[in-house]
């Protein structure tokens, strides 16, 4: 029989800092055991992707990296080969512009071919878009500027969403990992 004085939430009002800590100790453990449960229920029921399946938020993942890195491979070549020059604004270095040009390539190709790091780090990406586009709602002055980074907002926050279904199927076990 239960303890008069303690309910289900923890030891008695008068329990020592041990009793307590003790109490804390064992709801987590069995909290974390409750958690596992449930993601182990979850992971049983994922369907690794098929070797040859491709999901649609790989696909616009991977063709958004691959033009992003277009992107940026052509304002290296404006950068190196001409004295184009932007009013009032610091030039970015050539360098600077290939670096991410090379990583948005090996976004774009590691998303391709369904790699879990590429699809992570793709992730990492959206996360900085969905801050840049909040920081530019903050400051926008005209409705349209509004709009478009509302679009950006939604329409990379849907991706982020769909990504992580996606990520788990990569690592369910008998899908393909890296």
């Amino acid at each position: 029989m239960a303890d008069p004085g303690r309910d289900d939430n923890g030891p008695a009002p008068g329990a020592t800092r041990a009793e307590r800590k003790a109490a804390m100790a064992e709801r987590r453990a069995a909290q974390r055991a409750k958690t596992e449960a449930k993601n182990a229920a979850v992971r049983a029921r994922l369907d690794p992707l098929a070797p040859d399946e491709r999901p649609a938020a790989i696909t616009i993942s991977s063709v958004f990296a691959g033009l992003v890195a277009i992107a940026f491979a052509v304002n290296t070549g404006i950068a190196l080969f001409t004295d184009t020059q932007v009013a009032g604004a610091r030039q970015p270095s050539p360098l600077t512009l290939a670096i991410i040009a090379g990583l948005m390539t090996w976004l774009a190709i590691g998303l391709w071919q369904r790699v879990y790091g590429a699809t992570l780090a793709f992730q990492a990406f959206l996360t900085l878009v969905l801050v840049a586009a909040s920081l530019g709602l903050i400051q926008a002055t005209r409705w349209i500027e509004a709009g478009i980074f509302l679009l950006v907002l939604a329409g990379s926050g849907y991706l982020f969403y769909k990504l992580i279904r996606v990520m788990a199927r990569i690592q369910a076990p008998g899908g393909q990992q890296d």
